[in-house]
């Protein structure tokens, strides 16, 4: 039984660090007073890139919806305002 998350998907052992390497590139953008409000949002960004580069399609929308749903129930009862 294998433990590579890409590995299961067809997508080699280079998936999961390809997928870091790109959100890195993303949050490296962000000003530093809007961080928090990015990693609360991650799940669904890291969501929508896995799903992106696997062409899901149609289930995609579905899926990010109930992990933005998620996502959002958590910020806020982490909101530090």
């Amino acid at each position: 039984m294998t433990t590579d998350v890409g590995a299961d998907a067809g997508a080699g052992a280079g998936a999961g660090a390809d997928l870091s390497a790109r959100w890195l590139a993303d949050f490296g953008k962000v000003p530093e007073g809007e961080r928090f409000d990015r990693l609360s949002t991650q799940a669904v960004g890291l969501t929508r890139i896995w799903l992106t580069s696997r062409n899901t399609g149609q289930v995609a929308e579905h899926f990010l919806l109930e992990v933005a749903d998620s996502a959002d129930s958590g910020r806020r009862s982490m909101d530090p305002s």
